[in-house]
């Protein structure tokens, strides 16, 4: 419905800041988007802004400025904005980022990869391009997150059962040697469009944060 590239006009002293700067411009855009849609339809709308920036994400949950120094107090709203409801805030790994496809110069692999995300069809066969690109990304990162998931609740039960640290490193090892590529397990976990609201009765605004550089 919307879409927005723009260059940053703040003088930033931190990537850290530079990324809050960024967030804080997206969040604009879409509150005022969210007030159109809550105008036109008469629904309620859930605020979902995506960000690969774990410093970014992390100052802008919390209060006042911590040890960032240099940096104007005007644009801490946002700390507001996440702690009363308006918004929700959530990482989004960097490799499901399409909001790099207006900011930087890109691959032909990773351009192929956002396009599929955006579900770009190619105008000869009507098929979403960058197939390849997406099923290698979800063999490489899918997988190896779920079997770190499946490690970490067999490692979990075992340390229940009162058994030996040595004992479920061995039973971790042994759980991902049996696992190969081909198992179920390797699947594309990490990838957001496949979110899906929790039954409620609300519409959503996915929003992704511009990256800075």
């Amino acid at each position: 419905m919307f879409g927005s590239s723009r260059t940053q006009r703040v003088v930033s002293l931190s990537s850290c800041e530079s990324e809050l700067h960024a967030m804080i411009s997206t969040l604009s855009d879409g509150i005022f988007l969210r007030r159109c849609l809550e105008f036109i339809f008469n629904v309620q709308v859930e605020h979902v802004m995506f960000t690969d920036s774990s410093s970014g994400r992390q100052l802008a949950m919390r209060q006042g400025t911590g040890k960032v120094k240099h940096f104007s107090g005007k644009v801490l709203w946002i700390q507001d904005a996440v702690r009363n409801g308006i918004i929700q805030l959530s990482q989004i790994p960097t490799v499901w980022n399409v909001s790099d496809i207006g900011t930087k110069s890109l691959g032909v692999q990773r351009l192929q990869l956002l396009l599929h995300e955006l579900n770009i069809a190619s105008s000869l066969d009507f098929a979403v391009v960058g197939m390849p690109e997406y099923e290698r990304q979800c063999q490489r990162h899918g997988g190896g997150r779920q079997l770190t998931k499946l490690v970490k609740n067999v490692t979990r039960i075992l340390i229940m059962l009162g058994l030996e640290p040595n004992t479920v490193s061995g039973v971790a090892a042994i759980s991902i040697l049996d696992l190969d590529e081909s198992s179920s397990f390797v699947s594309c976990v990490t990838e957001p469009n496949t979110a899906v609201s929790g039954g409620g009765s609300f519409s959503y605004v996915w929003q992704w944060r511009f990256s800075a550089d």
